[in-house]
């Protein structure tokens, strides 16, 4: 004990010094605390009341496929299943980047979902089998990071799809730039394990694919196939109508905590237990809740109405998204100066700030705390005038 409290003395003289020096050198890429900010992430819905054992009924947040095995002549009836109570954390960065696009230039943040942090309570579902209807079972685990970009200007997510027998290609971007707070997850690998009773006997099986999850347009067209759906695109041909048509997402708002994704995908030729060989055409829409990591989680959203998530694609009408940085006044000084945003506040109330020697060894500490030793800058009013300042930003 005697040995960890000298070592937090030390470490506070240094800060002392460090900070009241006003000295210069600062390389907030080695710091973690500037790695990004963590969010956690329900998937729910937020326009009305859900019962899961009506998964037809009121379920904004859908999962929605057909199993078409080749001797059939007409699509089947969906199976509709639900993914309320997802949940899983979500890092985005506080350093933007930059790329050129078809549509112009572009700044995103990099996004990053961990996978160990996905879990999946499990949901029912029916099961058409002959001429009855069998019980159902879905869990699904995330099998490795998701890596996306959160788009701030000049973004284009909209995802275009076509299922061939053996190959599938994917187009990215329609052309037209999206609102800020588009986000696209290129490559989301999601392992989903199947359950069946039939008759007490349990059966089950695993079956793996890749879904690209956009808050633009997502569509899939299957050609160049043997299946009875060719020609067809998915949503366009679903019966179920739980999806929306245009399949399109809603942008992020960090601030406001709200965004949906969807996804829409198939895989030919899938072993399915008790149907055998199918094509699997398939959707889904994760309506979120998104808070920072360590906060109070914010009560059930108040009912909202559908059209944000019908907006088309492209489109900033009707759409107050924005992006939040998700810093304040209570974040760590090495995310403030990583941020141009915020170090630009921090530069505006205390010049010079970003720029002092050794400032990194404060990084994981927030204004407040080092305040008592740089009492001449660091004053009450400067600390409230940054904290309006960084509430501000979007």
């Amino acid at each position: 004990m005697k040995e960890r409290l000298l070592k937090i003395g030390v470490t506070l003289f240094l800060i002392a010094i460090v900070v009241c020096a006003g000295a210069l050198d600062v390389f907030p890429e080695k710091s973690k605390a500037a790695a990004g900010v963590l969010y956690n992430i329900e998937i729910l819905n937020t326009a009305t009341p859900f019962d899961p054992s009506k998964p037809t009924e009121n379920n904004e947040s859908p999962f929605v496929t057909y199993q078409v095995a080749p001797n059939l002549k007409e699509i089947p009836a969906p199976i509709v299943s639900y993914q309320e109570g997802i949940t899983f954390q979500m890092l985005v960065g506080t350093k933007a980047k930059t790329e050129k696009l078809k549509t112009g230039p572009a700044s995103y943040y990099p996004v990053t979902i961990y996978s160990k942090t996905y879990k999946d309570p499990g949901a029912h579902y029916a099961i058409p089998y002959g001429g009855e209807t069998l019980d159902g079972m879905i869990s699904t685990t995330m099998v490795k990071d998701a890596l996306g970009k959160l788009y701030v200007s000049g973004g284009d997510v909209d995802v275009k799809n076509v299922q061939a027998e053996k190959k599938q290609t994917q187009t990215i971007g329609d052309g037209t730039t999206d609102p800020a707070g588009s986000l696209i997850i290129p490559i989301m690998i999601i392992n989903r394990k199947y359950e069946v009773v039939d008759k007490g006997v349990t059966t089950a099986n695993e079956a793996k694919w890749v879904a690209t999850m956009t808050t633009g347009q997502s569509s899939t067209l299957i050609k160049g196939s043997k299946s009875i759906l060719e020609g067809k695109t998915i949503p366009d041909f679903d019966t179920s109508g739980m999806l929306p048509k245009p399949m399109v997402g809603a942008p992020i708002d960090l601030a406001a905590g709200t965004g949906t994704l969807v996804a829409t995908d198939c895989s030919m030729n899938v072993f399915v237990m008790m149907t055998g060989k199918v094509d699997w055409p398939r959707a889904y829409v994760w309506k979120m809740m998104i808070w920072p990591n360590k906060s109070t989680k914010p009560a059930y959203p108040t009912p909202t109405t559908t059209a944000e998530t019908t907006t088309p694609s492209g489109s900033t009408e009707g759409s107050t998204a924005a992006i939040h940085t998700g810093l304040d006044i209570n974040s760590n000084i090495g995310d403030l100066v990583a941020n141009k945003d915020t170090a630009a506040v921090l530069e505006k109330w205390v010049p010079g700030f970003t720029t002092r020697s050794g400032l990194s060894a404060a990084y994981g500490y927030t204004l407040e705390f080092i305040a008592p030793y740089d009492k001449k800058n660091l004053t009450p009013e400067v600390l409230a005038g940054i904290a309006k300042d960084l509430a501000a930003i979007k």
